[in-house]
Parts: structure tokens; C-alpha cells; sequence
């Protein structure tokens, strides 16, 4: 395993040890012993050797120490294990780890390991029986080391491995673990009435000696063995006080000069991380915490006694057991102990704190964190609030004030520093809410404020997390296997994102306020440029940046180059963040939303336009503006006049939806989710992928409605080709169907338009369709194409809008779309009457559920359209599906204004009434009611 990299053992003299008995400089000696360079002794070694020699059998080579510190993973510390654990149990074999899965795994065993360790391993001898045992003091008895044959033993062992190929030769397991399967059986452990020996001083918290040991546990020590990466001889070293102490004295006792030491003290210098869930800030902090001088938790340093990184949490501890000293240092376990022994805050002198009190608690680990939990009783006097136990515990991490705190930050920091979240500074609903953070001693402090400006990237992570548990990962390897398909509640995202915003921009202004000195980190940039980020960040807290060991950095793991992978509605969520201003985050700057142009004369506040508006308007993603306002109403012609200047005003590539007004609906239900309306993301998405699809093989054009009846008056009075020339020019204009001038000539006058639709429909494979012919009440098109096509109509005001769409349409078959199916614009069939014609309904399967988000359907297609128009005067029909909907609304509308040299506002007309500007030639091939044919 690649973790396990320790070039040391590598070293050729590292063999030379296994050689000793062999040496001609003490070929005569009986016993030699064996020392590390790290030791102190404090003992005569010769009366030593003489009283081991006399008691040791013929089968002990040597004699080490077998007093070994374990690490406790249940309780986060290191537990001393006195000749109790076997050499499988320990770090140079690999002791607790399951078998490699892949090469690069972190912490398992290599393939074959059992086989191994039985090969390398004496014959007749099991490598369990064997105490573990420490080299670095051990006496070793020449004359049993070679009638054992240890040194060929140990030369077979090494054989093994060559021959198994099982671990590398820059491995502790090469330079530790295979001596102790080739010494098994061979190594008696020291009889502390000669020799007690202790380790672990270059790494194990004093505290940890005290609890194990006692007070006055040095005195007794006869080797004390600074094993780990500190040594006590190494200028400014980070050796615990207590634990360096010894070695300063007897230096002085040699006349010997020390080397320079660190002060006494901990560092005063504070800073804050202040950044939000999600943004990387375990990956910071850890970065952070492995420089020397950088206490960011000292975590990295002090596993068992440095600040959990989320001390700060005044809630949900769970993650750290009671056990563990670590479990005391966080600012929620303090303040329900407080809690817990004042009986919120009702027992000013709880027997918890009395003298002889003996705890009854369920968990007695508590107990270990008793004392100090009463320490804070004590300080605070009487007021247990949140704000005062917040305040003394800020001070006592300043401090590092043991009374109060068990853990500590390493000797030698410069500056120490925790990290907060945004929301605990400005969410007061918050559980973990710390409304005076401006008055502990993080005020003045250094800020560092981490953020992921991505914030779909943030909410993303949020819910793998959610979905895989896996909420931090330090390794590729953690991730593995962890790619699952995310279905992203979209109106939930939206509400959360706007959130994450709102604190964000609090968390800014806050650092700005409050800290000494701010700087802002992005997390991706960080992430890609680490090495740049990382001595901008050391710089910026005032230490040197080339003592970072880069290689000890945690990994920041690869960012997909598609933002939605792995998201299953990523059409549904791209537009949810478009409408809401966050496409950038997934790298879709232009959104625009859709543009709905409502055509209405009459005053709003008495027409019954008024409804849909409302309705439309208050639907995110849907812009509405009301045209025609204070204009002149001289016939559908004036919708077109209304639409040019607004057209004008929008982006050019909006898609746009030019509508009636009072006989229309947006099929979204008035059900909400979190602030939204439920399914309307989706369906403006489906709308803009079927607006796509139908112009797909026609490249600007519009697309618009379909009904069942043929055909309106005034395309009676002309004949197809009349309105326009092959080139485009008008040569005709078309009546106002319903007008004196304009009325009904007959079903043969209609004929050849009723044919010429009919025939395209058959063109395009809808023969089976009843809706084919145009209907102008809703058009969609993008805003230029819209204005090239009016353009182009070259309407009068007073001219029949549907006839000449239609004309158009048949010099221009490329230009305009029918929305045969029904997918963006829905028609009623008014002329069925309401029991046959209204064509829209509750789903079947749905009539008996709660209407959460239904949308109506069409109940021969099943289609479901944005949009439903109910033309004819179908006023019933058009308000029973308003019904259905659950229609409310007061939002406040925006009315577009045009330039108008028309007199007072006049009033559109209402819908023309059956029998005045329609003449029927209905197509009616069958169709089904609720699932079941209809026949005439």
C-alpha cells in the first residue's frame, strides 16, 4: 500500500543490526545491547545486563521492551497495552486492517498476506503467540542468538518476500514487520524490576501519561524512548513540556548546550475559517493544519488532543465518543453538560461538582470529563446562557486553559483557529445559532472566508452526501463506487440555493465587520491552484509557506467537466436554476425566460384577462407583459400592431408566447412547494423542448395552435393565394370575420382552405388527428423570428388575423408550424357543446387523489399543454378548468407601455360567438371521453 512509505528501512545498514552477535568488535560478548538514538536512560546499563543475563533461558535471542501504545479508533486516543498485544496486532504487520481491494488503497493488507506471514514466520511457530515487541532497547544474548540461528532465520524470512514479491522494500512492514515474524518464539520481554521501559514521547500527550501512569510517572522510568517524529534535541522542538524536561536537565547536567527552545505559552494569534457546509472546508483545514506553525484544530499533529475540527458545533457531538478527550472540547458537549448538571440552569452548586460525588450515569465516561464540565460551572457564576458558556468557552480555547479544555494545540503554533459556519452567525432558527460571536475573542481575529460560489455545486454535494453518507473523503479511494444518480427536488433546491445566498452575502459582511483582516478564498480556485492558494493563505496568517510538506496535502478530488452528471432531471433542474438568476452555475449565463404577451385593451382592473395574467405572472420562469393597454381595439390586426414594439424590447433568441387573454389558462396547478408551483419547472422545460422539436427542420419558425373547426369567415371571402404573391408581397387583404362586410359565404367558399389544411395535415402524418387547422389565439416563435413573420403579414388592424396566418401559411409552409398534438397550445372544441367539447380534464387515475401539482390533460391525447384556450365564447368549459386548477393569484402585474394615437381605452371583444366569425366544417375522425370512444 503506498501509505505505507518509509524509505529508512530501505537503507542497507538498516540489515546490519540482524549481523551484531556476528561482528568481530564484540565477537567475545555474551550480551550487547541494541539502542535507538532516542532514548534516555536513566539507569547503570551494566548492573542491568548483569541481572538479565543471569535469569535469561537458552530460548530468548533478546530481550526488548514489550510495552506498546495502540490506538484506540472507539475512543480517538492511544491506549497502553503492557505484553498484551501479538505482533499481528500492531502497526508493522499491518495489525487491524482487512485485505487490498486495489493497489492504491489505503490501509489493507496485500494479497496473499496470511500465506505470508505463515512462509516468513519460523516453522512450528505461530506469529500470534509472539508478544509484540520495540527494537529500540533491547539486549541481545549472542550465544542463544546463534544456536537459535536467528540471523538466518531472519535471511529466510527476507527470502520470502523476494520470492512472493509481498511488500517493498520502503515499507515498515520490510524494516519491522518481517524481523518479527522471523524472531517469533526468540523474545522475552523486560522484567520491570530491571528495566522499565516507556515510549511514545515523541508523540503521546502528556495528559495521556498522567491518566495512565500518574503525576510522578517520569521519576520511575529507567528508558524513556522518544519514539515518533518529534525528538527532544531538534531545535524548537514541538516535544510535550513535561516530556522534553528530562532531557533538558540532563543536558544541563552534562554542561551540555540546548538548543533553542519554544516559549511556554501557546500563541494568543487567532483566525476563523468562516464558510459553510459543503465548501471544502474539512480539505482546508486539514491542508491548514499541516504546517507546523498553523494550528487549525491540531488535529494533524495531536490525534488524540487536538481540537476536533468541528468543535464549534453547539449541536451533534454524536460523531466522537463520550470516551474520547476530544468529546469535552466541543462547545455543544459543554453546554449540555452545563445544562445536564444545573438542570437547565436551575442548580447553581450541582453534586456533580460536591465533594465525594460518585456518578451514576450511564455512560461513566463521563466521568473522565466531570471536573471540567464543573470548572465551567463554577466560572460562570450563576449565568448559564447560551451567550456566557459561548463566551468563556472561546476564551478557554484562546487560552488553551486545561481547566476548562483538555485539548490543545501544538507546541510551536503561531497562530491557531477554528472554523465557523455562515449559518450559525445569521440563521437564528439554526440549532447550532451563536448570536454573539461578535463578542467572544473571535472579534478582531483573522478571517478566512472559504467559500463555494458554485452554489448548485454546493447543493449537489449536499444531497450525494445524503444519498451515499459519505459526507467528507480524503482519499480517491473513499469516493470509489460512490457515483449515484441524484433525482433533484427542484423546488426544494431552488428555496435552499436562494438560501445558501442570503447567508453567504450575511457571512461577508460579517467577516468584513468583524475580523482584523479577511481573506476571501473560492473554493474551486483553491482546489485547482492549491500550491498558489496554499502560500496565499500562509502568507496571509503571517507564517513561512515553504515549511509545508505538499506531499501531506489531503487530496481535493477532480471536478466532472458536466456540472449535472450524475443528475437525473437535469433538464427539469437546469431550468429551475435558469428561471432563478443560477445558470452560471452550470455554466448557462443567457438563460431568458419564457415571454408571455398577453393581448388585452380593457383595463385589467375590470376585465376578466385579469385572471390568466395573474395566474401566469405569478409563476417563476414565466415573464408577462400585458400588451395593448391604452391602445384602440380595430380588430385582431391590433394584437400585431400591440406585439411589435415589446417584441423589440426582448432578448432576440427569447422564447416567446404571443396569447389571448381572457379565454386562456396556464396549465399549472395552483398546488406549491416550498414557495413554488409544483411541476412547473419541468413543464416549462418540456415546453421549450417541444417548441425545439417542432422547428427543428425549420429553422425560424413559429409555431402555432391547432383546433378542430374549419374555418373562420373570412377565409370564405378569399381563395388560397389571394393575400400574398410567391415572392412574399400582399396582394390582397383579408375581411374582419363577424363584420357587416365579412359574413359566412358557405362550406364550398371554405372548402379549398378546408382542403389545403387537411392535405398538409396528411403531409405531415397527421391524418389521424382532429386538430389541424390554425387557430391564432396562441403563437410561439423566438422574439426576431416573431417579428420577421408580422413583418411580413403586413397586417392592417382591422384584418382577420387567422386568415391571413393562413394565407401566409400557404405561400410560407416552412415558417409556420402547427402544433398538431397538442403539446405547447391545447384547443376546446366549442362547438361539441360543453358535454363533448371540453377537451381537458383531471387524469383519470388522479380524480379520486389530493391535486398536488396535477396538470389537466387532453382526454383523447393524454397531451398536456402549458397553455389551453378556450375559444368560441366556451366561457363555462374555460372556468371549470380554472376550477380545476385551483386558480388564486394578487400579484402585482407589468403593463407595457406604447406610444398610442388612439383615443380612451376601448375594450377587445369579447371571443366571437358561434354562428357570427366561424362557420363550422368540424373534422371529428372519433375520439375518447375519459378513455372510452365517442361516436356520432
Amino acid at each position: 500500500a503506498e501509505w505505507d512509505d518509509l524509505h529508512t528501512h530501505a537503507h542497507e545498514l538498516n540489515h546490519l543490526r540482524f549481523y551484531i552477535p556476528y561482528l568481530s568488535v564484540v565477537k567475545y560478548a555474551k550480551h550487547v545491547f541494541f539502542i535507538d538514538d532516542d532514548l534516555l536512560i536513566q539507569k547503570d546499563l551494566v548492573e542491568v545486563g548483569k541481572s538479565v543475563a543471569e535469569k535469561v533461558g537458552p530460548s530468548a535471542g533478546l530481550t526488548c521492551p514489550c510495552n506498546i501504545w495502540m490506538w484506540n479508533s472507539d475512543c480517538h486516543h492511544f491506549d497502553f497495552k503492557s505484553q498484551y498485544a501479538n505482533i499481528l496486532e500492531v502497526s508493522p504487520l499491518y495489525g487491524g486492517r482487512s485485505e487490498c481491494e486495489s493497489d492504491d488503497e489505503d490501509f489493507c493488507l496485500p494479497e496473499n498476506w496470511d500465506e505470508f506471514v505463515k512462509e516468513a514466520t519460523p516453522k512450528g511457530l505461530n506469529a500470534e503467540d509472539q508478544t509484540a515487541w520495540n527494537f529500540g532497547f533491547c539486549l541481545f544474548h549472542s550465544e542463544n542468538w546463534k544456536e537459535l540461528e536467528l540471523t538466518q532465520k531472519y535471511e529466510d524470512s527476507m527470502k520470502t518476500n523476494y520470492r512472493l514479491h509481498e511488500v517493498p522494500e520502503t515499507s515498515l512492514v520490510f524494516g519491522l514487520g518481517i524481523p518479527f515474524l522471523a524472531f517469533t518464539g526468540a523474545v522475552e520481554c523486560w522484567d520491570e524490576d530491571d528495566m522499565k521501559v516507556r515510549d511514545g514521547f515523541g508523540f503521546i500527550d502528556w495528559q495521556r501519561y498522567e491518566k495512565t501512569f500518574g503525576n510522578d510517572f517520569f521519576k520511575s522510568v529507567d528508558v524513556a524512548h522518544y519514539t515518533g517524529p518529534s525528538k527532544p534535541w531538534a531545535p524548537n522542538s514541538p516535544v510535550e513540556e513535561n516530556a522534553l524536561k528530562p532531557w533538558l536537565n540532563m543536558m544541563e547536567t552534562e554542561g551540555l548546550d540546548a538548543p533553542e527552545q519554544l516559549p511556554p505559552t501557546g500563541t494568543e494569534e487567532l483566525f476563523a475559517v468562516l464558510t459553510s457546509p459543503r465548501s471544502g472546508s474539512e480539505w482546508l483545514m486539514t491542508m491548514l493544519d499541516q504546517h507546523p506553525e498553523v494550528c487549525a484544530s491540531g488535529e494533524s499533529s495531536k490525534p488524540e488532543m487536538g481540537f476536533p475540527t468541528e468543535s464549534m458545533l453547539s449541536q451533534a457531538t454524536s460523531w466522537l465518543p463520550v470516551c474520547s478527550i476530544k468529546k469535552g472540547c466541543t462547545l455543544g458537549f459543554v453546554l449540555d453538560g452545563v445544562n445536564e448538571f444545573t438542570n437547565g440552569g436551575t442548580v447553581l452548586d450541582p453534586p456533580q461538582c460536591q465533594t465525594g460525588f460518585s456518578i451514576a450515569h450511564a455512560d461513566s465516561n463521563i466521568d473522565g470529563h466531570r471536573e471540567r464540565i464543573c470548572n465551567f460551572i463554577r466560572a460562570l457564576d450563576g449565568d448559564f446562557s447560551k451567550e456566557s458558556i459561548v463566551l468563556k468557552w472561546t476564551e478557554a480555547f484562546l487560552n488553551e486553559d486545561k481547566r476548562f479544555l483538555g485539548c490543545g494545540c501544538p507546541r510551536g503554533s503561531k497562530i491557531k483557529g477554528l472554523k465557523m459556519m455562515s449559518g450559525w452567525l445569521g440563521s437564528e432558527n439554526s440549532i447550532n445559532y451563536i448570536g454573539n460571536m461578535a463578542d467572544t475573542v473571535f472579534n478582531g481575529a483573522k478571517i478566512i472566508r472559504l467559500k463555494r460560489t458554485n452554489l448548485w455545486d454546493r447543493y449537489k454535494s449536499l444531497l450525494k452526501a445524503q444519498v451515499t453518507a459519505l459526507w467528507h473523503a480524503r482519499s480517491e479511494e473513499d469516493v470509489e463506487g460512490k457515483d449515484v444518480m441524484l433525482k433533484v427536488p427542484v423546488e426544494q433546491m431552488v428555496e435552499d440555493v436562494e438560501w445558501m445566498k442570503k447567508v453567504d452575502d450575511e457571512a461577508d459582511e460579517w467577516a468584513e465587520e468583524y475580523g482584523s483582516d479577511v481573506l476571501f478564498v473560492d473554493y474551486e480556485e483553491c482546489k485547482s491552484k492549491a500550491d498558489r492558494c496554499r502560500y496565499e493563505m500562509f502568507e496571509f496568517l503571517g507564517v513561512d509557506g515553504t515549511k509545508f510538506k505538499s506531499e501531506a496535502s489531503i487530496s481535493a478530488f477532480a471536478k466532472s467537466k458536466d456540472p449535472l452528471h450524475g443528475v437525473e432531471n437535469r433538464d427539469e433542474v437546469t431550468e429551475a436554476l435558469g428561471v432563478n438568476g443560477f445558470g452560471s452555475f452550470i455554466g448557462q449565463p443567457d438563460y431568458t425566460q419564457l415571454q408571455l404577451l398577453i393581448y388585452e385593451t380593457e383595463p385589467l382592473e375590470t376585465s376578466p384577462a385579469a385572471r390568466h395574467v395573474r395566474r401566469a405572472d405569478e409563476m417563476r420562469g414565466i415573464n408577462v407583459t400585458v400588451i395593448g393597454q391604452e391602445t384602440t381595439f380595430r380588430g385582431f390586426g391590433s394584437k400585431y400592431a400591440a406585439a411589435v414594439s415589446a417584441l423589440k424590447d426582448l432578448p432576440r433568441d427569447s422564447l416567446v408566447v404571443l396569447s389571448d387573454s381572457r379565454d386562456v389558462i396556464t396549465n399549472i396547478h395552483q398546488a406549491k412547494s416550498h414557495g413554488q408551483h409544483v411541476n412547473l419547472y419541468s413543464s416549462l422545460n418540456q415546453f421549450r423542448k417541444n417548441f425545439d422539436s417542432l422547428t427543428s427542420d425549420s429553422k425560424g419558425a413559429i409555431v402555432v395552435s391547432t383546433e378542430a373547426q374549419c374555418c373562420v369567415t373570412a377565409l370564405g371571402h378569399i381563395k388560397p393565394g389571394d393575400l400574398f404573391a410567391k415572392d412574399g408581397k400582399r396582394t390582397g387583404r383579408a375581411c374582419s370575420s363577424g363584420s357587416p362586410n365579412c359574413v359566412w359565404k358557405g362550406v364550398e367558399q371554405a372548402k379549398p382552405w378546408n382542403d389545403f389544411m387537411e392535405e398538409r395535415a396528411v403531409e405531415q402524418g397527421k391524418d389521424e388527428v382532429a386538430d389541424i387547422y390554425l387557430n391564432a389565439g396562441l403563437i410561439a416563435g423566438k422574439a426576431k423570428d416573431l417579428l420577421k413573420v408580422i413583418k411580413a403579414l403586413d397586417l392592417e388592424e382591422d384584418e382577420d388575423d387567422q386568415a391571413v396566418l393562413t394565407a401566409f401559411m400557404y405561400r410560407n409552409p416552412k415558417s409556420i408550424v402547427l402544433d398538431y398534438d397538442q403539446s405547447m397550445f391545447g384547443n376546446n372544441r366549442w362547438a361539441l357543446g360543453e358535454e363533448d367539447g371540453c377537451m381537458f380534464d383531471v387524469p383519470a387515475d388522479e380524480k379520486d387523489e389530493a391535486p398536488v401539482g396535477r396538470r389537466l390533460e387532453h382526454i383523447e391525447t393524454g397531451a398536456s399543454p402549458l397553455f389551453i384556450h378556450s375559444p368560441g365564447r366556451f366561457m363555462d368549459c374555460h372556468q371549470g378548468l380554472l376550477d380545476k386548477l385551483q386558480v388564486t393569484s394578487e400579484r402585482s402585474l407589468k403593463i407595457h407601455s406604447v406610444n398610442s394615437s388612439g383615443a380612451a381605452s376601448l375594450t377587445t371583444p369579447a371571443p366571437t360567438p358561434p354562428g357570427v366569425g366561424y362557420r363550422i366544417n368540424f373534422r371529428r375522425p372519433g375520439h375518447k371521453k375519459n378513455g372510452k370512444k365517442k361516436t356520432d
